[in-house]
């Protein structure tokens, strides 16, 4: 447990420690390790920033010089409790304490993700959110200025990205955005530009549920899968099929956009996705499968590859007593495989969905479909 505590010589800073709950000892986090005046800092105006799932690994902000190689400023410090090792990844410009707006560390400690004020490298704007990213392929780059952080990866290859400006020249006209990095290639991308290179008509958000109601919201959705695909809601009509001006759910994959909503006049928004972006949690108040016999009520659908139940085929007609023909084995039923949607949801090639909505115990509804698809499915 990292936690931060006044120090206790009275000298009005305060320092950061970790408490070890099966040792049952607390060890400080800011130790010095220059030459001269190596040992605990007690009292550096530290901030705790992230660290690994096994609290290993520790990110913190302190405005002071903790190594040799760190100015007057400081800056962003990664501390290694195992190894005892310090190091600083990121320093404040000309050497005065690092202005930062936000930062987020991906879930396998491989890289640091922090927006900041200063303009650190080439390309950054002094005084706006510029976004950086350090680890991973070393060194600390510049991912975009003029945007905010939103999401990262678990393994830190992917991050999305809000912002207004044009970035790489995508023609936002001033709308919203949602931009990808991927830290692999280098690359930036406009998740929620339109396909045919047009000027953007809306914005987009990863963060919108404006029209529906969901408390306690606890977290907002991941917004990005392991393998890239972003989620995102969009009141830009970036699919054919999305023919009203309301908010719609969308998934980018690989350079491909797909409206995984009904594309009317109800918004829909993505609550939530899966680490892997085979479920992705659409909440909405329009009817996107047959089983929803309550339109106007809000609803919240798994939009799910490989996923589903087939619709219950009709009952026979009641023939009277009067029934002719041989015996029967029983009724057919047909053979189990996930049902096959035709329209949104389904545009995407490599990564098809089916709706599946959930809404009340025991109301479930599917739509009809063929075996062997990936497909997104609906499910109730």
């Amino acid at each position: 447990v990292f936690f931060s505590a006044l120090d206790p010589a009275g000298g009005g800073g305060s320092s950061l420690y970790v408490r070890d709950l099966v040792a049952r000892e607390t060890l400080p986090v800011v130790v010095s390790q220059r030459g001269g005046e190596a040992g605990p800092r007690p009292a550096s105006e530290a901030r705790f920033l992230s660290a690994t799932p096994d609290g290993g690994v520790v990110y913190f902000l302190c405005s002071e010089q903790l190594t040799d190689s760190a100015g007057a400023g400081g800056g962003i410090y990664r501390y290694d409790l195992a190894g005892g090792g310090l190091e600083l990844v990121a320093a404040g410009a000309g050497g005065q304490p690092l202005e930062l707006l936000a930062a987020q560390l991906s879930e396998d400690g491989s890289r640091l993700y922090f927006s900041s004020s200063d303009a650190l490298l080439p390309g950054a704007v002094a005084g706006a959110s510029n976004v950086y990213v350090t680890g991973g392929q070393g060194g600390t780059r510049l991912v975009a200025a003029e945007a905010e952080l939103s999401r990262v990866s678990r393994n830190g290859r992917f991050a999305l990205l809000q912002s207004q400006a044009p970035l790489e020249g995508a023609p936002t006209a001033g709308h919203e955005a949602v931009f990808e990095y991927d830290d692999a290639s280098g690359g930036l991308a406009c998740a929620s530009c339109r396909a045919d290179g047009s000027a953007s008509q809306g914005d987009s958000f990863i963060d919108r549920q404006a029209s529906v109601s969901l408390a306690p919201t606890l977290a907002g959705p991941r917004g990005v899968a392991d393998d890239g695909a972003a989620f995102f809601s969009s009141s830009d009509e970036l699919a054919s099929e999305d023919e009203g001006p309301a908010f719609d759910a969308y998934e980018y994959d690989a350079g491909r956009l797909s409206l995984l909503s009904a594309g009317g006049g109800q918004d829909a928004y993505v609550a939530e996705s899966s680490d892997d972006g085979d479920d992705v949690f659409v909440v909405t108040r329009a009817p996107l499968v047959a089983a929803d016999r309550d339109p106007g009520e809000l609803d919240l659908y798994d939009v799910r590859v490989d996923g589903g139940f087939l619709e219950p085929s009709p009952p026979a007609p009641d023939c009277g007593g009067e029934c002719r023909g041989g015996g029967s084995s029983g009724p057919d039923r047909a053979t189990p495989a996930t049902a096959a949607f035709v329209g949104p949801g389904n545009r995407h090639v490599a990564r098809h969905r089916h709706r599946r909505h959930r809404h009340r115990a025991g109301h479930r509804g599917q739509t009809g479909g063929a075996a062997g698809d990936r497909h997104r499915s609906g499910r109730r």
